[in-house]
């Protein structure tokens, strides 16, 4: 055992034991102490040191400490140690920490051991901060000390202290070009511990490891990866991850399949998800391609090839003449896989969803189109033939009554499917309608739809297949819109009749469709409608398979045998196209119609950006004319107000003007209730109760009546001028509503008003009581006089004639203008109360015309505002649209590089 061993494991005294090896060490050491000293021997450290370590053996830590003081020389600071081991032994955690501090050597192992020490002892007391530092700084002096790395891992692994965790990892598989500790690492990148450390800090141990262990290089990129997708840092990983391959050499292929998957990954999530923009792909996307090349594994090498080249054919910039050439040389001996047409599938998913977030849509009839070319379940037969073929006739042959009558001649497109509850559709760009029967749907704009028959129609249930009937030809001319729903076809049956065979117009129909679906497999409907004639039947049969060696020819005459018929075509449809040969027609299909797409996607934008102009001007102008409508309608309330505000007051003033003349006179004619036999002592309080009784008498039979009937004249007056508002009201609605094409605006008045009106009249002139008016009771000169003269001369008889001839003068000239006034006043409250609340109930009978236009004008300008902000953004931002075109364009590119190029499996 070496000396530093030894005194690391306190067993400095075993030196001291050589020819006492039977001894004990307590009494050797003993023995010898005593014999130094009687020799005189100074200082005796050695000894001093080993006593010391042999009493901490025997827990003894007292003695241990006392032996240990003072010892200098080489064993001092070693001493200084052990004495704090001994504290820490005695729970002294603080002591002992002062005694390692004071430690002082430039011994490298002893340094360590006291780093271990503070280390245990920091834990102990709960200094996990003081503990990491420690571990940290024995590390880094001393990494290669025994255990120190399997210790901190540990200790920052069990306070969750991933940095420094990391760090360690890091830097001990670049320090020992470990592979074990590149393992740790990539099992703190895979928790996702590390995802806050930017990319570049791990370029320098993924370069060390590529020279270590490839594998596990593979690994640890891939973890890496996987921890920054979809992360802020995620084109910082790409470029930093793509420059390291770079500089990596010889670089070997096929050994990472699952970085090449990411590869993949990425390269579709950057041009199909329509998150990206060109300017931001620039940088990346050429490395990205070249590197997925080099160390793409055979199942993505035709992918990462196609990729390169759709790439490099838009942007060339960044990509070597060298991958091109790689990329095409991998292609000429890639394979179609029966995954293209998946690939293709979701990349028409793809362009939907984005559409869709962008206010554009596919169309119900491409979704149509797509959904039956991933139908593999039927194979879908396509009819043709020229007017006069017979077609309609061989068709309902084969389809029975579920071939409709009118089809025959017409312009339309019919496709045909099994399905045992019956449905008729209309599929058209705008939508698909649906009926039970063809007249349902056929009032539908057809342009460019196809009309969906789903039957229950046995040959189609037996035989697998669906059948698509395109428009007869007429004449010469087959245009693109006679062929569109061709690319459907598995195969085509086309009808010719057997006695006017292959005419000039139907020579150019199949070099058409020749030339439209190349390799689409033709087969021929021969009809015969006349009579009978076998030996022409049979000829025009022999001409077409002459003609036409691989098409087959079934002949369809006036009787047929429909089990060979239906067996015919079943041979022609299902045995002569193998399924694998579908699958790779269809794939073909499906690219042009994702090409088909993206023109009509291009095409909705052109429009789009035509007509956010036009929307914005129809959008003002709503705006402006809404505007108009509230100010006239305000314009309307307030003269509508203030006219009949101002015919009601006509008639309750004229009412009262009546009154003011008819009840001072009624009062003055109350002076026929005198009589000279009157007790004019108390005459002036019986007159004024008869003077209000004539009061009331007069309100409820004479006034209120006349009030009554010309406040309800009032109100029929009204009503005829608010029912002309109306329609004034009807009129402007007519006009928005098809100014604008929607019945979005009704601007219904509330007549409730009048009845209301007609309620509080009604309650008003029913009845009144007034309450008592002192007419003759009150406090007036001439009253007074007058009163106070009944009481003294009324008790004596002589004079009731000169008294009644006094009060009679006095009733009829006295001037009642202040009591007429004063029932007035009282008898029109209610009137007068109610005029006040004439300007409320008209703005009720307007609210509702008022609140239609605000919400209309409050919606129009918020629908303006958001064209406006779509019409600046189009203008400032066109790369939002068409740099995800762009990269769906190269994202089909792809796939067409990929189904053309290398030996097909099909």
């Amino acid at each position: 055992m070496n000396l530093e061993k030894m005194l690391i494991e306190k067993m400095y005294y075993e030196r001291l034991m050589e020819g006492h090896e039977g001894g004990y060490p307590a009494a050797v050491l003993a023995e010898a102490f005593l014999a130094a000293i009687q020799k005189g021997e100074a200082g005796l450290p050695e000894i001093r040191f080993a006593q010391g370590e042999v009493y901490f053996s025997f827990r003894d830590y007292e003695s241990a400490i006392f032996k240990w003081e003072g010892i200098d020389g080489a064993l001092g600071q070693w001493a200084i140690k052990n004495t704090g081991d001994a504290y820490y032994e005695l729970g002294q955690l603080a002591k002992a920490e002062d005694f390692y501090k004071s430690v002082s050597s430039e011994n490298r192992t002893l340094r360590a051991e006291v780093a271990l020490q503070l280390f245990s002892l920091y834990i102990e007391r709960g200094k996990e901060d003081a503990a990491s530092q420690t571990i940290k700084g024995l590390i880094e002096e001393n990494p290669d000390y025994p255990d120190a790395t399997i210790l901190a891992r540990k200790f920052f692994e069990g306070r969750e202290d991933w940095d420094s965790a990391t760090e360690l990892a890091v830097d001990e598989t670049v320090r020992i070009k470990s592979a074990d500790w590149a393992g740790v690492l990539t099992g703190y990148v895979e928790r996702g511990v590390t995802v806050n450390r930017e990319p570049s800090y791990f370029k320098h141990v993924l370069k060390t490891l590529y020279e270590v262990d490839q594998k596990q290089f593979g690994l640890l990129a891939v973890e890496l990866w996987r921890s920054y997708k979809g992360r802020e840092s995620y084109f910082s990983w790409i470029t930093g991850w793509d420059q390291l391959l770079g500089e990596l050499e010889d670089v070997p292929s096929g050994i990472w399949p699952e970085l090449s998957i990411l590869y993949k990954e990425a390269y579709l999530d950057f041009t199909t998800s329509g998150n990206y923009s060109i300017s931001s792909l620039a940088p990346i996307m050429p490395p990205l391609l070249s590197n997925w090349l080099a160390i793409a594994d055979p199942t993505t090498l035709g992918l990462a090839a196609s990729a390169l080249l759709a790439w490099s054919g838009k942007f060339p910039a960044g990509i070597s003449q060298n991958s091109i050439e790689t990329a095409e040389k991998a292609l000429t001996y890639s394979s179609r896989t029966e995954n293209d047409f998946a690939e293709g599938l979701a990349l028409l998913s793809e362009i939907a969803s984005w559409a869709q977030s962008r206010g554009l849509k596919i169309g119900p009839r491409l979704e149509w189109i797509a959904g039956e070319l991933a139908n593999f379940r039927t194979r879908h037969i396509v009819t043709a033939g020229m007017e006069g073929s017979g077609k309609a006739w061989a068709l309902r042959m084969i389809l029975g009554e579920s071939y409709p009558e009118e089809a025959g001649g017409s312009r339309k497109t019919f496709a045909f499917h099994y399905q045992d509850e019956a449905a008729i559709g209309l599929v058209t760009d705008e939508g698909i309608v649906k009926g039970d029967v063809l007249e349902e749907v056929e009032e539908e704009n057809s342009s460019n739809g196809i009309f969906t028959f789903s039957m229950p129609i046995p040959f189609l249930r037996d035989s697998g297949l669906s059948l698509i009937d395109l428009p007869e030809f007429s004449g010469e001319d087959v245009g693109f819109e006679d062929l569109e729903y061709i690319h459907l076809a598995d195969s085509l049956f086309f009808a010719v009749d057997s006695a006017a065979l292959l005419t000039t117009p139907e020579r150019i129909a199949l070099a058409r469709i020749r030339e439209q679906a190349p390799g689409l497999p033709v087969h021929f409907l021969l009809t015969q409608q006349g009579e009978p004639d076998p030996n022409e039947f049979e000829q025009a049969a022999m001409v077409l398979k002459n003609s036409f060696p691989e098409s087959e020819v079934i002949k369809v005459g006036p009787a047929p045998n429909k089990d060979r018929l239906f067996e015919s075509i079943v041979k022609a449809a299902v045995i002569g196209t193998p399924e694998r040969s579908i699958l790779g027609n269809r794939t073909d299909k499906l690219l042009l119609l994702i090409r088909k797409t993206l023109d009509h996607l291009l095409l909705q934008r052109m429009e789009q950006e035509t007509g956010i102009q036009e929307i914005i001007e129809n959008r003002e102008q709503m705006s402006a004319k809404l505007t108009g409508a509230m100010n006239q309608l305000d314009d309307i309330e307030a003269e509508r107000i203030e006219k009949v505000r101002k015919s009601y007051r006509q008639i309750i003033d004229e009412a009262k003007a009546e009154a003011l003349v008819d009840i001072p006179a009624l009062l003055k004619g109350s002076a026929d209730f005198l009589k000279e036999t009157s007790d004019f002592r108390t005459v002036h309080f019986e007159m004024n109760d008869e003077m209000n009784r004539r009061l009331n008498v007069y309100l409820n039979d004479t006034l209120l009546p006349k009030l009554r009937s010309s406040l309800a004249g009032w109100i029929e007056e009204i009503g005829g001028e608010l029912d002309v508002i109306q329609e004034f009201f009807d009129e402007m609605s007519e006009s928005f509503n098809s100014l604008y094409g929607n019945n979005w605006i009704k601007l219904d008045c509330d007549f409730r008003i009048l009845e209301d009106w007609k309620r509080d009249i009604d309650r008003m002139g029913t009845r009144y009581q007034l309450d008592k008016v002192n007419v003759l009771l009150r406090r007036t000169p001439s009253q007074i006089l007058l009163k106070g003269a009944g009481k003294l001369l009324g008790a004596l008889p002589q004079n009731n004639a000169m008294l009644y001839n006094r009060y009679k003068a006095f009733v009829e000239g006295e001037d009642y203008t202040d009591a007429a006034r004063q029932v007035n006043s009282r008898f029109f409250l209610q009137f007068d109360m109610f005029e006040k609340a004439i300007g409320n109930d008209i703005s009720l009978f307007f609210k509702n015309p008022r609140t239609v236009l605000a919400e209309t004008l409050s919606d129009t300008e918020d629908k303006l505002a958001d064209s406006r902000g779509l019409a600046a953004d189009m203008k400032k931002n066109p790369e939002k649209f068409h740099d995800p075109m762009s990269l769906f364009t190269i994202r089909l590119r792809q796939l067409e590089w990929l189904d053309m190029t290398g030996e097909k499996l099909f």
